[in-house]
């Protein structure tokens, strides 16, 4: 792969044609090729019980799979279809691809934090450039809105975590990790680091959530890092 293009971006988006086309419009500000996927319905036959995580988890499980199986490259993103993103986001990920001093799993570029990092901050392990960091996070952090994952991470997910262990997830739960984008493709490696500040937020439209207390941590989130360099 050449390390200075730009790679290509996987998009879940299920159902919902307002989100696609709108992600469509945000994506025309980049160079990238984005392959939008339709997501994985309650009539799939892998459905075993009707479960929104079982079927946002199959829908990244069949984008990282559609990279690792039809790509060459050695890096992608893959994001989701609520959100805003920064519009540097091609030039810091060529940045951290480029940045030979630490080899990565996965990188999130979106997350949700309700609080601000600095560069003194413990969890620093790397500086991208004099604005951007990387920092480790622990099982605390939640999010899945952009990642940037390697082919060999993406391996190990698709050898590891099939719908096989899916099953096993829910007969077995006091063993086996809740089949979620949040726990297994976030977690399941040491060598995972976020981006600081983050290049992706959800896009602020929070009255969906019920629980106030969602409601007002997702807001947080938002207004904590939200600024004009985001479309």
């Amino acid at each position: 792969m050449n390390d200075n293009k730009d790679l290509d971006i996987y998009c879940l988006s299920f159902d919902n044609k307002l989100r696609k086309s709108t992600m469509f419009s945000k994506f025309k500000n980049f160079n990238n090729i984005v392959k939008f996927y339709k997501g994985v319905g309650f009539d799939d036959k892998r459905m075993f019980i009707k479960d929104t995580a079982l079927s946002c988890m199959l829908g990244h499980m069949d984008m990282i799979k559609d990279f690792y199986n039809n790509s060459q490259d050695k890096y992608a993103i893959f994001c989701e279809d609520d959100i805003v993103i920064h519009k540097n986001l091609n030039d810091i990920v060529n940045q951290l691809i480029n940045n030979k001093s630490q080899d990565f799993d996965i990188i999130l570029l979106g997350y949700l934090l309700n609080y601000k990092l600095s560069s003194s901050d413990h969890s620093k392990k790397n500086s991208i450039n004099d604005k951007y960091d990387l920092h480790s996070y622990n099982d605390e952090l939640w999010g899945a809105q952009m990642y940037l994952i390697s082919r060999t991470y993406a391996k190990y997910l698709i050898e590891n975590f099939d719908l096989s262990y899916a099953i096993k997830s829910k007969v077995f739960p006091e063993t086996h990790t809740v089949y979620s984008s949040d726990w297994i493709i976030t977690k399941k490696t040491n060598n995972r680091f976020l981006v600081y500040p983050p290049l992706c937020l959800e896009n602020g439209d929070i009255q969906k959530y019920d629980h106030l207390g969602q409601y007002n941590f997702h807001k947080i989130c938002y207004d904590l890092h939200i600024n004009t360099d985001f479309i």
